[in-house]
């Protein structure tokens, strides 16, 4: 199962928001996304988001938080 991890950036009022997609390119299911609940970044996250797309077989999205990481 061979996953695509893409990043991008989504503006927001305050600046922009660095944004983590693993996708196995099955985009009929709703993503999981990922939240933190303190202070966080998509490294974080290491090898979770990629083992939770592919047991799920669902996209999974991860952020950093405005200020930190690529944020």
């Amino acid at each position: 199962m061979s996953i695509e991890v893409l990043d991008s950036h989504v503006d927001v009022p305050g600046g922009s928001v660095f944004v983590r997609l693993w996708s196995l390119g099955r985009r009929n299911r709703p993503p999981i996304i990922l939240l933190h609940d303190s202070l966080g970044c998509v490294e974080l996250w290491r090898e979770f988001p990629e083992a939770l797309a592919k047991a799920t077989t669902r996209d999974v999205i991860a952020y950093d938080r405005l200020g930190f990481g690529k944020s």
